[in-house]
């Protein structure tokens, strides 16, 4: 069973998760993912919503932090 996936690939995000398709729609697991900029954030994020995912959080400057808006640094998705 996988619950937990910590993701720091240096802006191959993307092709990790679509290699990963079955366990995000087999388990769900909680994902923290470092990301590098906007453009890699809305093009995760645009994937992983497939799957139900929802921005949940993320840490800016050792913040813990609400996210409205794309954004790069630590990002929670559950």
């Amino acid at each position: 069973r996988v619950d937990f996936l910590k993701v720091d690939v240096e802006a191959t995000e993307l092709e990790l998760f679509k290699g990963a398709k079955a366990i995000l729609r087999k388990y769900k697991p909680f994902i923290a993912i470092e990301i590098h900029s906007i453009p890699i954030f809305q093009n995760v994020k645009d994937f992983l919503s497939e799957f139900g995912y929802i921005v949940r959080g993320g840490i800016i400057d050792s913040t813990l932090i609400e996210i409205r808006d794309p954004t790069y640094g630590t990002v929670y998705f559950a």
